[in-house]
């Protein structure tokens, strides 16, 4: 496969204070220009199809920490609601998407969940809600949940988010990329989202050794790199096809078919020692 060129400038760690806690790498003040008028469009979308039961809105991601990249940045938001249950899918997320995203072509998608506001509400467990929460987002309309959330580390419990996941991931990503006649674009999106995340689950790994986080990719690969450096030529593949993904479904599935394998079973082996029960959220320890 041939390999790309990587700017290990693009994206950054975040900070840790010297309690050793995750510091929010988000601000209203790092939304760049150049994205507003489509965050309005979100903002507004929210509004239109919840109503009343709209809580807050939050933007996360790379636009929210200020480290975009024209053309290979999505818009990704999330809303908290006031009813009891909502299951995190937008039956009308498809539709606004495409609007925002032809509005706005520097984007290259538009994310929309809903979430209850209730999910967030003194958690007893580390979800990937609280960790996108309460490490990369920002309250762009409504009342902000984020001061009342607890601050996080860099432990087991945050690194698990990734690494219990990372087999059905492979999986689904595996049995659509091996759709017969699939578009070039469907290809397109499950190159680019598997390879995120099976970089992110590196990263991950090697999280709780190192006392470090990030969720960009450049950063994820250094980090991997220094656990597993026999694998370093693997995990840059993995990085060439999440920031430029291809319509040829072979490329992605040789990937996951020789890496992907080896990925599943280092996390096992991570998961034997950290979490043998395989729980999707590990609990929040009291910090001291």
């Amino acid at each position: 496969m041939q390999r790309v060129a990587i700017d290990h400038h693009t994206g950054r760690f975040w900070r840790i204070d010297h309690h050793g806690l995750i510091e929010n790498d988000a601000s209203a003040e790092q939304i760049d220009t150049a994205y507003r008028e489509a965050v309005d469009a979100v903002i507004e979308a929210y509004r239109d199809h919840l109503g009343d039961d709209l809580h807050s809105i939050y933007l996360r991601g790379t636009i929210a920490r200020g480290v975009a990249i024209d053309g290979l940045s999505d818009l990704d938001s999330l809303a908290l609601v006031r009813s009891a249950k909502a299951d995190g899918s937008v039956s009308w997320q498809d539709g606004e998407e495409v609007t925002i995203v032809t509005a706005h072509p520097l984007l290259t998608g538009v994310q929309f969940e809903t979430y209850a506001a209730t999910d967030v509400a003194r958690p007893e467990t580390v979800s990937e809600l609280l960790v996108v929460l309460a490490t990369q987002s920002v309250c762009i309309d409504g009342l902000s949940v984020l001061p009342d959330l607890p601050r996080l580390r860099p432990d087991a419990a945050v690194a698990n988010i990734d690494i219990v996941q990372i087999a059905p991931d492979i999986a689904e990503a595996r049995d659509a990329l091996s759709k017969a006649g699939a578009p070039g674009i469907e290809v397109t999106y499950w190159c680019r989202r598997i390879m995120k995340n099976v970089l992110r689950c590196g990263a991950s790994l090697a999280l709780v050794d190192q006392g470090v986080f990030t969720r960009d990719l450049a950063p994820c690969l250094d980090v991997f790199c220094r656990a597993y450096p026999a694998e370093r030529g693997a995990m840059t593949d993995v990085l060439g096809l999440a920031l430029n993904p291809t319509t040829d479904a072979g490329a992605p599935l040789q990937v996951l078919e020789s890496f992907g394998t080896w990925m599943i079973a280092e996390a096992d082996r991570w998961l034997d020692r950290y979490n043998p029960a395989r729980l999707v959220e590990l609990p929040l320890l009291p910090r001291t």
